[in-house]
């Protein structure tokens, strides 16, 4: 990627590069709610629509939450629109969220642990992208520019995030 940015001597500001890229990635999964690289994380779900803070969601591993009638943790079970399930995950929306199938009881707090992220780095949005890239370019010119408007609107332009 540091090739491909234009700069002659990479060997001579490797390092730099890197942090900058490093810094850029950072900013954009911030600003995105999108993981660029595969990671697990776990976040508790206290609301209702079961939005997930970062998208694209490969697997849930686990989901439960404290049941107040039986005072034990359960466990979730997926599934599907069919058969006998407590969620299902909507993965063609953005956010990704679950939906929670069991209408008879839902516990208030669910903690979700899931891997999210893109496996293939050839489906990372362009825009994600163009923005890190942006971050790097404008900040190794001048080190103390921060982000810029047009940065900050490549990261945030979700309606354009095509979730795979």
């Amino acid at each position: 990627m540091i090739a491909e940015m234009g700069i002659i001597d990479p060997g001579l500001d490797a390092t730099r590069i890197q942090r900058l890229i490093n810094a850029g990635t950072d900013l954009c999964q911030q600003y995105s709610g999108v993981a660029l690289l595969p990671q697990t994380r776990r976040c508790i779900i206290d609301s209702a629509d079961g939005t997930l803070p970062k998208s694209p969601v490969i697997a849930i591993l686990s989901l439960s939450g404290y049941n107040s009638y039986t005072h034990t943790t359960t466990t979730l079970v997926a599934g599907s629109d069919t058969g006998v399930s407590d969620y299902y995950l909507h993965t063609q929306k953005y956010p990704n969220a679950i939906e929670f199938l069991t209408s008879y009881w839902r516990p208030a707090e669910v903690t979700c642990t899931y891997v999210c992220g893109y496996v293939d780095a050839s489906h990372i949005p362009s825009n994600l992208i163009s923005g890190i890239i942006n971050y790097v370019l404008e900040n190794y010119e001048n080190p103390t520019a921060g982000i810029s408007l047009a940065t900050y609107k490549l990261f945030t332009s979700g309606g354009n995030i095509r979730i795979r």
